[in-house]
C-alpha cells in the first residue's frame, strides 16, 4: 500500500517547466533586469551545444555536464539467455556541485 501512495504523489507532482523558472528568477532579479524567454533558450542550447561537443559544463556550486561514452558490448538476454548485441550510447551526465548536493 505504501509503494501505490508513493507512485501516486509523484504522479500527481507538478514540475516547473521552462517558462514557470524564468518567472521565478525574474522575482528575484531587480526591476528592468528580467529574463526573455529567448535567453533561458539560448542558455540551454550552449550547455546542450558544449555538451555535444565532448567539453565539460561546470556551473560553480550547481553542478556538471558532462558526456559520456558507453562503448558496445554483448549482453545476456535474461528470458532465454541469448546473446545480444548492445550498441554504443552517449549519454549525459549530471554530477551535483556543493550545494545542490546538500538538497
Amino acid at each position: 500500500m505504501g509503494w501505490v501512495f508513493v507512485c501516486q504523489t509523484i504522479a500527481e507532482r507538478k514540475m516547473p517547466g521552462r517558462d514557470e523558472l524564468r518567472a521565478r528568477v525574474n522575482e528575484k532579479l531587480p526591476e528592468g533586469k528580467k529574463l526573455s524567454p529567448e535567453a533561458i533558450k539560448a542558455w540551454e542550447e550552449a550547455i546542450i551545444d558544449s555538451v555535444k561537443k565532448g567539453e565539460r559544463v561546470i556551473l560553480q556550486g550547481f553542478g556538471t555536464f558532462e558526456r559520456k561514452d558507453s562503448a558496445a558490448r554483448k549482453a545476456r538476454d535474461p528470458r532465454n539467455g541469448s546473446s545480444i548485441d548492445v550498441p554504443a550510447k552517449r549519454k549525459l551526465h549530471f554530477r551535483p556541485g556543493d550545494v545542490t548536493s546538500k538538497l
